[in-house]
Parts: structure tokens; sequence; C-alpha cells
């Protein structure tokens, strides 16, 4: 099911484009973006009101595999801040002193159990909480769906309100060190915090959905949880649509389109004729091109070939525009051309 980050939509569509003899792809580019990738439970120990008088809160929530997680006792029935503090961690003591500070504790990698037992002693009395930190992991990929030439080496950007798919990479392990099946898993996704029941479920590692709109961020979460519930991961990104680019390039007779070096904004003509290649950048499907010269429509396709017929020297402005009218995506490039200048063309160069 298609999800719209800001509301529900449907369809998700993957798009070859041949314009004249350049051929614009609408492809998915990897953007690995920075996320959460964690999991934990809690266990209490002890026995009555001593256990219930002590409290731990856990930042983060959900560590990942060698992370730093802070561990910070609380209590409502006695002063922590004056309490001394003991904290094992698998049996072995890992801090001694006094409470009301947070202490921070490195864990082991993917699957490792750390068993940590607090105790805080006060007025004579003894208490004790404990806590099973499994760390877990899970990344998130981006998928945009955006124009670009065939032979772009960078990343699809997203376009706005453009196909796009999330997908949730898990390396959850158990306590052997064993990777459980990804398929095996479930997958709890969330917009905000909206959860997205339709898009969740045992192996529901992919999220097909279309980008919000300009300027309007989404922030999207994915939940990855054993099915015993024993393990479980969390993963979120946000996915942020930029505007769509155009460039120009030069088009060799000989060596095709010169992808390495978008012209600027001038260009002298070395020769009486140039071929001039226009590419739209990510947009959200295939939009409508047109070239002016000096103000005078001059072509609907991605190419124009510019000669000089006359015998001065000039300038002359070329213009290259995008525009998708469904979405109101529009670009433009720019660019001014020299013509006309006298090339050296005698012995030595003189």
């Amino acid at each position: 099911m298609l999800q719209k980050f800001s509301e529900i939509a449907s369809g998700f569509i993957f798009t070859l484009v041949i314009i004249n003899s350049v051929i614009l792809i609408f492809s998915y580019a990897l953007i690995i973006l920075p996320t959460h990738a964690q999991t934990n439970s809690a266990v209490g120990s002890g026995s009555g009101a001593a256990t219930q008088s002590l409290t731990l809160d856990q930042s983060p929530q959900y560590p990942t595999p060698y992370s730093t997680v802070t561990i910070t006792p609380s209590s409502s029935a006695f002063d922590i801040s004056g309490a001394t503090i003991s904290v094992k961690v698998n049996g072995e003591q890992y801090y001694s002193g006094s409470g009301g500070a947070g202490i921070a504790i490195t864990l082991g990698g993917p699957g490792s159990k750390n068993n940590i037992v607090v105790t805080a002693v006060s007025g004579g009395q003894s208490y004790s909480q404990s806590l099973l930190i499994i760390p877990e992991n899970v990344a998130l990929v981006v998928e945009p769906v955006s124009s670009t030439h065939p032979f772009y080496d960078g990343a699809s950007l997203v376009p706005s309100e453009g196909h796009v798919r999330v997908i949730a990479i898990p390396d959850l392990r158990d306590s052997s060190g064993n990777q459980i099946d990804p398929s095996s898993l479930i997958y709890t996704w969330s917009l905000g915090d909206q959860e997205l029941t339709a898009d969740s479920g045992i192996g529901a590692s992919v999220l097909d959905a279309i980008a919000p709109q300009m300027y309007r961020d989404a922030d999207v979460s994915v939940t990855v949880t054993s099915q015993d519930g024993s393990l479980m991961a969390e993963g979120n990104t946000t996915i942020t649509p930029i505007s769509p680019i155009t460039r120009i390039y030069k088009e060799d007779p000989l060596l095709g389109p010169i992808y390495d070096n978008a012209l600027g904004s001038s260009y002298t003509m070395p020769d009486s004729e140039d071929t001039f290649l226009g590419v739209p950048y990510y947009f959200s499907s295939t939009p409508a091109l047109n070239w002016t010269m000096n103000g005078t429509d001059s072509g609907s396709t991605n190419s124009l070939t510019v000669r000089d017929t006359g015998t001065g020297v000039g300038t002359a402005q070329l213009n290259f525009s995008a525009n998708n009218s469904s979405s109101n995506e529009t670009a433009n490039s720019t660019l001014s051309v020299q013509f006309g200048n006298s090339n050296s063309t005698g012995l030595f160069g003189l």
C-alpha cells in the first residue's frame, strides 16, 4: 500500500523516459541516512516496596550495539542524592558512589545481553532494580524516484510529492550471535506519532510512499520486533524534499555529452557551431522542456544546436527550462554564449 506522507495515496512507478537521444532515468538511488537502531527490555528484581521504590530511567530507549546508555536512578520514597549507589553489569562491579547522577554504561555487540543491577542504600534500607538491555541494529535506506541523466554517479534526491521507498534493513541477533531471519520479524511503521497499520506486519520491511510537499519534512520510523517480543530495534529518518534543478552541458560530436562539467553562466564558442544538452534533475515525473534564444522559443527537446552564420562578434542569451505542471515543479538555467571570436590557425598558434 502506498503511503502519502501528508495523507493516504496509492500507486508506485518506475519510469524510463527517452527524450531525443538522451535517456532520462527515473531510478532508485540509495541514500543511507542516519538512523537510531536499537532494542532493549527491562526486568525488575527485588521484593515488595523496596523494589518499587527504586526506578531506573534509560536513555536512549533503544541503544545501538557498542554504544553508551545512561541509567539514571530515581525514587519517590527516599532522597536518591543522599543514597549510596552500586551498579553491576553482568555480575561485575561497574560503579559505586553517590546517587542522583546518571551512570554511563558501554554496551556490547549485537544481541549481547547486558544485565544491569542497580542497588541503592539509604537510611539502612537497601533497594534494588535491574535492567536487561539487548542492543540490536536496523538501518533505513531511502530510495527516491527522480530524474537524472543515465551516467549520473550521485544519489537521486527526494522530489516534492514524488515517489519514494523506505527500506528497513535489520540486524537482530540472539544471545548466541545468530542473525534472525528478517522476513520473520514484525515491522511497525509510523509517520510522526501516527502508526501506519496497513503498511506494518510480519516481513513488511518496505514502505512505499509519496514524499511531502516542499518545505514540509516527514519523520518516518520503524520498530522491528522478534515474534516472541524478546528482541526489538528502532530506526528513524526524516524525508526532506528538495527543489529540482537544471544543468546545461556541451555535447561533443565525437565524445557525446560532456557530463563531467556542467557549463557555468558563460561560454565561448570555439567554432561556428555547438550543440548544448539540457538535463532536468530531481523532478518527480517527466517535465516539459523548452529552450529560448534571446527570449525567442528555440525548441522543446533536450538538446539545441547553435550556429554562427554571420561575420561579426556577439553574445546570445540561451535559456533552458523544465516544468512539471502537475506538481508545480520548475527550474531553469541561463547561459551567455559568445560567438564570432577569431581563432588562431597560424603556424605555432600565431
